[in-house]
C-alpha cells in the first residue's frame, strides 16, 4: 500500500535520524538515488505479519525494507 503524506515525512525524518547512511551508493548498481517506497506485510519467522518500508534504487530497483513499526510509520 501506498505511504501517504504523513508517512513519508516521518519515514524520511526516521532515517535522517537513525540511519545517516541511508543515501549510501545501491550495493547492485552504486547510484545514490533513492525513493521511498511503499508499505508491505511480510511474514515473520513466528507466522505474523510484519509491516515494512520499502526504500527503493530509483535507478535499478534494488530495495531495502524497514521495520515500519520501529520507523513510527504505522
Amino acid at each position: 500500500m501506498p505511504m501517504g503524506t504523513i508517512q513519508q515525512q516521518k519515514f524520511q525524518a526516521w532515517l535522517s535520524a537513525r540511519v545517516p547512511n541511508h543515501s549510501a551508493p545501491c550495493a547492485m548498481c552504486g547510484q545514490r538515488s533513492w525513493e521511498l517506497g511503499e508499505l508491505v506485510d511480510v511474514n515473520g519467522i513466528s507466522g505474523l505479519r510484519v509491516p515494512m518500508a520499502q526504500l527503493v534504487c530509483a535507478n535499478c530497483g534494488y530495495l531495502l525494507l524497514f521495520d515500519a513499526r520501529k520507523a513510527g510509520i504505522v
